[in-house]
């Protein structure tokens, strides 16, 4: 009997400290638990500070909690061993689990929403004890109560979550409770004097801003290192409304654009306006381009408004490998075997990276309007076929590599760009914004 009960209680741990995590605050009053049943409960996460836990969280809100818990029984069957190490039978461990319903009040952090559902350890079921079980630092919620929560987003998890959207504290330190203009954190210690004090709802906002602005920062270096942007530095230059800067680096010798140049502006205000939409919320985005020697031949400001600057297209429902092979066969059905093309793999699209070598500017001025004709055919083409191309791009060079050509066009974003060296018309290629196939 002892082994079996010391069996059931090592799995309950291990339920438990899978399903939270831990950070600080002070409480300088703490609710009185009103359950019966208290557990201990050691949690994944050891992050304390609100930075800690902002790089942990999926989503930061002020909710209100506005459904009582739902409790669920999770049952596992354990093996029970004798003093010889052998399975002589088995018994049933049964955890609680509940799932409580907030109100969405602000959103600081994450895809904003009305209503989510947020899971925690304990619960009460009389069909297993006349008691509520709890977690000592983790008690359940009140209708009611309204609460800073860094959550973690367990939807799909195969347990708890197979077909819905849910989620999860980081830790009892991610659970700061409102007072009015007063918060504490449930994983506070009082005692310490390690942890920093935040004593104020104000207090506590302040802080997330400010990282929320460094993991923004980290997010686009990390979005534009992977598009091939050349990016200098990115700097936050206002916490709340949140504006960032981000420098380009040009090729350039003079004060004139290199080629690439306006392609990078474009990708830093896709993927700036892609990353508010995502929780990172800028909201206002300055662009420089420096040259070679450092000195600034391009300087750009621009409202982020992710709703009214580009349109959700179907999710590509193809590979990249499949893409890029159905690219081959319509570049060989549309005339245009010459072109050597490339996917690039974006979060939901992808896109078209094409090139064009060995033309002098006579020849380029003669076929590009064909080109434009045929790739927009092309595009709608492959999209009707679940490619998800959101945008092109196509480079024209010469027999020494020059570039003569070089044009993007962004139907998502409804706009277009290009660099042409001298002598070179691009009055035929214009206008030129391929609609895409929902």
């Amino acid at each position: 009997m002892n082994k079996r009960m010391l069996i059931a209680v090592l799995v309950i741990a291990l339920i438990l400290t899978s399903c939270s995590r831990i950070d600080t605050a002070q409480s300088p009053t703490r609710e009185p638990l009103t359950s019966d049943i208290t557990s201990q409960a050691e949690w994944v996460s050891h992050a304390k500070t609100v930075n800690e836990l902002m790089w942990e969280s999926n989503l930061v809100v002020m909710a209100r909690v506005s459904g009582a818990p739902v409790t669920r029984v999770l049952r596992h069957e354990l093996p029970v061993w004798d003093e010889n190490n052998k399975i002589v039978g088995s018994t049933v461990s049964e955890t609680l689990f509940s799932d409580t319903v907030f109100e969405i009040i602000k959103t600081y952090h994450g895809k904003s929403r009305l209503n989510i559902t947020v899971m925690q350890t304990g619960g009460f079921d009389p069909t297993i004890s006349k008691s509520v079980e709890e977690i000592a630092d983790d008690s359940l919620y009140k209708v009611g109560e309204e609460y800073i929560l860094f959550l973690v987003d367990i939807s799909g998890d195969k347990v708890h979550a197979p077909d819905r959207e849910l989620y999860r504290t980081v830790n009892p330190f991610g659970r700061y409770k409102v007072d009015g203009e007063k918060v504490f954190s449930y994983g506070q210690n009082p005692t310490s004097d390690t942890l920093s004090f935040v004593s104020t709802a104000s207090e506590l906002e302040s802080q997330i801003e400010q990282t929320i602005g460094a993991m923004t920062v980290e997010y686009l270096k990390n979005k534009l290192g992977q598009l091939g942007v050349p990016v200098n530095q990115i700097v936050v230059l206002q916490d709340s409304p949140l504006e960032i800067e981000v420098t380009i680096q040009s090729l350039s010798t003079n004060e004139k654009f290199a080629p690439d140049d306006f392609v990078n502006i474009h990708m830093v205000v896709r993927e700036s306006v892609f990353a508010s939409d995502k929780g990172y919320p800028i909201n206002g985005l300055s662009k420089i381009v420096v040259n070679m020697e450092g000195k600034q031949i391009n300087k750009g400001w621009i409202k982020i408004e992710p709703e009214s600057m580009y349109r959700r297209l179907a999710p590509s429902q193809l590979t990249e490998t499949s893409t890029a092979n159905l690219l081959n066969k319509k570049l060989a059905e549309y005339g245009m075997s010459k072109i050597n093309g490339k996917i690039l793999a974006l979060d939901e699209s992808q896109a078209l990276d094409l090139y064009l070598p060995n033309l002098s500017k006579e020849e380029t001025n003669l076929t590009m309007l064909s080109i434009k004709d045929s790739l927009g055919i092309l595009t709608e083409d492959m999209n009707s076929q679940g490619a998800g191309i959101s945008f092109v791009k196509l480079r024209i060079t010469n027999e020494s590599g020059e570039t003569l050509l070089n044009f993007l066009s962004d139907w998502q974003f409804s706009t277009e760009g290009w660099w042409v060296a001298d002598g070179i018309n691009i009055d035929s290629w214009l206008p030129f914004i391929p609609a895409p196939v929902p």
